[in-house]
């Protein structure tokens, strides 16, 4: 059985993913100096070390998850690859059969 997603080309990276880390690395970068600008201009240190602490996970939550899509995408890429290279599969299939009834 096939279905139209079987001639599918996996891309090995994802637009996505560096798109979500640059945004990550941006709001780490901003919480670091809106942190800081907000306790120099004088508006408390609880503001300032609250804004830092949300933005910085905020931005460490977008790096984790970038990192995600980028392994799941690399995932693909190498399934696709497997299935297009029957004779690495083949192997793969025989040392498991050999391993496990061997």
């Amino acid at each position: 059985m096939s279905n139209e997603y079987d001639n599918e080309v996996v891309s090995r990276r994802s637009s996505w993913s560096v798109f979500m880390q640059v945004i990550g690395y941006l709001a780490i970068i901003l919480s670091i100096a809106l942190g800081g600008l907000l306790y120099f201009v004088g508006m408390g240190l609880t503001l300032a070390i609250g804004t830092l602490i949300v933005l910085f996970f905020v931005g460490l939550q977008f790096v984790f998850f970038g990192f995600l899509v980028e392994v799941i995408t690399d995932m693909r890429w190498f399934l696709q690859t497997l299935k297009d290279n029957s004779v690495t599969t083949n192997q793969y299939l025989d040392a498991e059969y050999r391993r496990n009834h061997g």
